[in-house]
């Protein structure tokens, strides 16, 4: 649908009435670990503080876990400009990692990951905290196993059953054997009646050697190490349907969306996997070198992309659902210290120029201004004659929207506007991003272009809410910490996404130690964010609340009308 390309890049500075703007309200950091003799300890930038985050509407409360930190904050957001931590609840080593939060009916749902992440996972239930009951943590309501490093986890609607994204990562056991689990999803159904039935749905029904026969991308394939194909798919996030009989899970590494039948029961299969169409930049401007000497967003034929879907979510239209796909990217990598060797699935776009025949091309590959600095795929692009037809990226820098039952092309494509927008609105800080070698004597301004040559400034960050017949999204970036506002309309009962505004409200010339000292560093890394509507607001307008793992912070913001903005250098 080119018409809905054209009017979305056509309001990069939109001017119609009822404009709409993220106003920022609140900023808390967070501590990245608690003494022994109970200090709060604030030790710097990336410690794994903010992770992931759910809101309880009934009782306003923010709960955020951190991964490495082992900490969950339960934070009051009654008055939004004026955030209370209530307290923290400490996981223990041996309880696991906490990498997702959600939260229904009076319930939370944590997912945990094993101190071996090889091993199996597990899903922690705790009771919500009670406004007024003066409780200082949480109440255990137990536990469930799961596969290895459950990554993602929601609940149905109606709060009956929990879906798990298990990513089944690979790396080294107890035995320091190499040891690579079968990513799977696994359904709690009736948790709340004691007696849960669990069930893990896999992916080996893909199981083959037949590389033509695979549904999608398993770069694991070609390691020393044989995986099965079930062993080489990683899911990474899930959505689930308004009637809890459907969940999509994104499979990031595996450039593909799987999509899970549930019943009523709560028992599930793999329905299919889909593999997404790749992106072609031969008319869409992108920056891919951070040695170009600036910010230089060029079109280039012979361009491609994988999309490789990280964060997903749903938004249902006359009884249809579209699936909003946050498209960031990733390399498969093994390390000996890790793995016990050495594979990637990335190079460089100037070492495979010797294995492209056309000339211009072969002369962007050759060029480290151009594509020459380029990370792009191994694996991909190639004839039959082994020959480089195209060079293929990791990631679609952006976003897409899909028609559920359709993934033959999306229904929407930000092709290169979030870096357009970044641009023309922070340009001094484009592309940029936290780099822990030289985090006391460089600052985002000086750090600007670094990612340009690998995934640029990807999406991490997504949601869609629709508020008394208004539908918001919110995408954010990681490495700028940026996050742009979206107003979706539905009149012709298809989403057309239109830009509102973006704003970024982290510091620009200190280095980031500083900002990080002086509490500027802003939404840094940006891991997860939700829309809270009017309806379930402390303050009967729609917000915003946005976790920075970078930063280890939460933000509140107002979705609020405003006049645009200009942008200028």
């Amino acid at each position: 649908m080119p018409s809905i390309r054209l009017l979305v890049l056509a309001c990069v500075i939109p001017l119609a009435l009822g404009f709409k703007e993220l106003k920022h309200v609140s900023y808390t950091q967070l501590p990245t670990s608690i003494s022994s003799a109970g200090a709060e300890l604030f030790q710097g930038i990336e410690k794994g503080t903010a992770d992931a985050a759910a809101y309880d509407w009934v009782n306003h409360v923010l709960y955020v876990v951190g991964r490495t930190s082992h900490l969950m904050h339960v934070i009051d957001l009654t008055d939004p400009a004026n955030p209370v931590r209530l307290f923290i609840h400490q996981f223990t080593r041996g309880e696991g990692f906490p990498n997702d939060i959600d939260i229904c009916g009076g319930e939370i749902a944590v997912a945990l990951s094993a101190n071996r992440e090889v091993n199996e996972g597990h899903v922690r239930f705790y009771h919500t905290y009670t406004r007024g009951s003066g409780a200082t943590d949480v109440v255990l309501d137990g536990y469930v196993t799961v596969g290895p490093y459950p990554k993602s986890i929601r609940y149905t609607d109606d709060c009956q059953s929990v879906i798990v994204a298990n990513e089944g990562i690979p790396g080294k056991d107890e035995f320091n054997t190499f040891v690579n689990p079968e990513g799977s999803v696994t359904i709690i159904h009736n948790e709340r009646t004691g007696n849960p039935a669990v069930q893990t749905v896999d992916f080996r029904k893909y199981n083959t050697d037949d590389a033509a026969a695979w549904p999608y991308r398993v770069p694991s394939k070609y390691i020393p190490i044989r995986p099965t194909v079930a062993e080489g798919t990683e899911p990474e996030d899930v959505v689930v349907s308004s009637d809890g009989r459907t969940a999509w899970v994104t499979l990031l590494e595996n450039d593909a969306i799987a999509e899970i039948s549930i019943t009523a029961q709560g028992l599930g299969l793999v329905n299919n996997a889909v593999r997404l169409p790749r992106k072609d930049w031969a008319s869409k401007k992108v920056d891919t070198s951070d040695q170009d000497g600036g910010t230089h967003r060029r079109m280039y034929a012979g361009l491609k992309s994988l999309r490789q879907p990280g964060k997903i979510a749903r938004l249902r239209i006359d009884n249809k659902d579209f699936l909003i796909t946050a498209d960031q990217g990733g390399v498969t990598s093994f390390t000996n210290a890790k793995h016990g060797f050495t594979w990637t699935d990335a190079t460089t776009g100037k070492s495979l120029a010797a294995n492209i025949d056309n000339p211009e091309l072969k002369a962007n590959a050759n060029d480290v201004g151009y594509l020459g600095r380029l990370q792009v795929s191994s694996l991909e692009g190639k004839l039959f004659d082994g020959k480089n037809a195209e060079l293929v990226m990791f990631g679609g820098r952006g976003i897409s929207i899909w028609d559920s039952k359709n993934f033959v092309s999306p229904m929407f494509d930000s092709e290169g506007s979030i870096e357009e927008y970044t641009d023309s609105f922070f340009h001094d800080i484009f592309n940029c991003d936290y780099i822990a070698s030289t985090a006391t004597t460089k600052s985002p301004d000086t750090n600007k272009d670094t990612t340009s040559y690998r995934q640029g400034d990807f999406v991490s960050g997504l949601d869609v809410a629709d508020d008394n017949g208004t539908v918001y999204m919110v995408v954010g970036m990681y490495g700028t910490g940026s996050l742009i506002l979206y107003e979706v309309d539905t009149s012709a009962k298809v989403p057309i996404p239109m830009f509102q505004n973006i704003v970024r409200t982290g510091g620009v010339e200190d280095t980031w130690s500083t900002l990080y000292t002086n509490k500027k560093l802003g939404d840094l890394h940006i891991s997860d964010l939700g829309i809270i509507t009017s309806d379930q607001s402390p303050v009967d307008r729609p917000l915003l609340w946005v976790v920075g793992a970078g930063s280890g912070s939460v933000s509140i913001y107002n979705i609020t009308e405003s006049l645009p903005v200009i942008p200028g250098r």
